[in-house]
């Protein structure tokens, strides 16, 4: 419980779309009770059991409700009746879903989407945080293992939220004509194109905020350079995608194939290494990263040498992934050193070696409850704001946590000490 507040917090703390745990309510007997809070509670589920059951007047309450709702809170203009209504409601379900699923697949968030819709909110949003995972890389074989039967992967995320879209494209009709249409007369309506397109649109937007750029350095790339974004994707694709040589793993909670590199560690550190180098042109091969180097900075620390060999088509990718890089920074037509000075300073906060990752999560929380009872209350209060604050990785708003509370001699520095610790731990895993 007390994970799923923490967690939720930071996810809303950095913009992700999520229900918060207001408060944790524990009691004697070691149960407690979550105070969660969204604008709008509203699962698809809600929505849907009247779909499948055929029940028309129910289907379209709950549908009402549900836009009525999002139209109070300021986050639709919608007309009150008639079928634009409903259309309307629809661009915006595809729009939103689009945006969550780029969201989730590009910050390597695992959250077990599925058609019924019950696993997050209708607006598009985190919901239940019993198996939601920040991976520290594409571990896109994960599955989570529930009790007959595995989960999506984070690949299979986009899937399966177009496939919602694809279900209140039938809610909708269903509404309108008072008709159950079958679910495969709406695999080519508008809203699965238009989410197509928002789901591009969303997800190359945050791999140039991943590399650093600013929101007005992104807006202008994606309006006059779209060839170089999608060459530097295709680039960056070939190294996130890597795995080990050893195969799927067993975990406790299901299993993965765990990626070759940490492409974060590489976007910190490249910035880095070109102001060294000087380099101000995007064909100054010769300022460029050497292969090997590339490459050892941000494999795991579980990955062998036989992973890293060099070849000659790792050492094509490696200068083409350079070269690429080159040419988003060249596109901006600025001065080279300013522009990778910005991304030095944005990219080693976006992209910190101490993210947190799920397995983190799970055991910095056991840290927090082995000191309870023995720390203050407001000591302990201050040592999970001080963590939430250090992981809102948004240049401008990080706040990491002062040496000075790490190094006195309280509870409270020893436990923001052992946070410290798992992070350092668990910074490679899921």
């Amino acid at each position: 419980m007390l994970g799923s507040a923490v967690m939720s917090e930071i996810f809303y703390r950095q913009g992700i779309p999520t229900e918060r745990c207001l408060a944790v309510i524990g009691f004697p007997d070691a149960t407690a009770i979550g105070v969660r809070t969204a604008p709008n509670l509203i699962r698809p589920a809600h929505m849907f059991r009247y779909l499948k059951q055929g029940r028309h007047e129910e289907l379209k309450a709950s549908v009402d409700y549900f836009i009525d709702r999002e139209i109070e809170n300021g986050f639709w203009k919608i007309p009150p009746e008639g079928d634009e209504r409903y259309t309307t409601a629809l661009d915006y379900f595809a729009r939103s879903y689009a945006k969550f699923a780029a969201l989730l697949e590009e910050e390597y968030i695992f959250n077990w989407l599925s058609w019924d819709g019950d696993n997050m909110l209708a607006s598009g949003a985190v919901l239940d945080y019993g198996s939601i995972r920040q991976f520290a890389a594409k571990h896109d074989k994960y599955r989570y293992k529930d009790v007959d039967r595995y989960s999506a992967s984070l690949a299979e995320q986009r899937g399966w939220a177009r496939t919602l879209v694809q279900v209140f494209a039938q809610v909708m009709a269903f509404i309108q004509s008072g008709v159950k249409e079958n679910l495969n007369n709406f695999k080519n309506a508008d809203c699965v194109r238009v989410f197509d397109e928002a789901f591009v649109n969303e997800r190359e937007q945050r791999m140039l905020w991943r590399i650093g750029f600013t929101p007005e350095q992104i807006a202008y790339l994606m309006n006059n350079a779209r060839k170089e974004i999608t060459d530097f994707d295709r680039s960056l694709s070939y190294f996130e995608d890597r795995k080990v040589s050893k195969g799927v793993e067993k975990l406790p909670d299901g299993f993965t194939h765990n990626p070759v590199f940490l492409i974060r560690n590489l976007l910190r550190l490249l910035p880095s290494y070109y102001l060294a180098q000087t380099i101000s042109r995007f064909d100054e091969t010769s300022g460029y990263m050497p292969d090997d180097i590339f490459c050892r900075i941000m494999a795991a620390s579980y990955v062998g040498k036989k992973e890293l060999t060099p070849t000659p088509a790792t050492a094509a990718h490696v200068r083409n992934f350079q070269e690429c890089y080159l040419r988003l920074v060249a596109a901006l037509g600025g001065p080279f050193d300013l522009v990778l000075k910005t991304l030095q300073e944005r990219s080693a906060v976006i992209n910190h070696r101490h993210r947190i990752t799920g397995d983190a999560v799970t055991w910095i929380i056991e840290e927090v409850m082995a000191m309870k009872g023995k720390i203050k209350v407001d000591g302990l209060q201050e040592a999970i704001d001080a963590f939430i604050d250090s992981q809102v990785l948004i240049p401008g708003k990080w706040q990491p946590v002062p040496p000075e509370k790490l190094n006195s001699n309280t509870l409270k520095s020893q436990l923001l000490q052992k946070i410290q610790q798992n992070l350092e731990t668990y910074k490679e895993s899921i």
